[in-house]
């Protein structure tokens, strides 16, 4: 009878012993998986980040695109005096 208690302790202590070590190995990747995590999200905001900056240029080089256009589209007018083109916004007539 004493043999019996003692194999019922060892078996209790295994199972202890069995779920602790599943508890460590569960602990082990849920802290893994919390730093994938951490990193993806670190990434995903560098990422937004890069597309703002990218975003902010193309609208920096929209706004130029478009000073440009306007300043040629200016350049190609023609005087209504005289059939010359103007020359920073004056008739080249006056600028002789």
């Amino acid at each position: 009878m004493n043999l019996r208690y003692d194999l019922r302790g060892l078996f209790i202590c295994k199972i202890i012993l069995l779920y602790k070590k599943q508890k460590a190995k569960s602990d082990e990747q849920r802290a893994k998986s919390d730093e994938q995590r951490a990193t993806s999200k670190e990434r995903r905001a560098k990422s937004k980040e890069q597309r703002a900056t990218s975003n902010e240029q193309r609208a920096t080089s929209n706004e130029q695109r478009a000073t440009s256009k306007e300043r040629r589209a200016k350049s190609n007018e023609i005087c209504t005096i005289c059939p010359l083109r103007w020359s920073r916004g004056v008739c080249e007539i006056v600028l002789a």
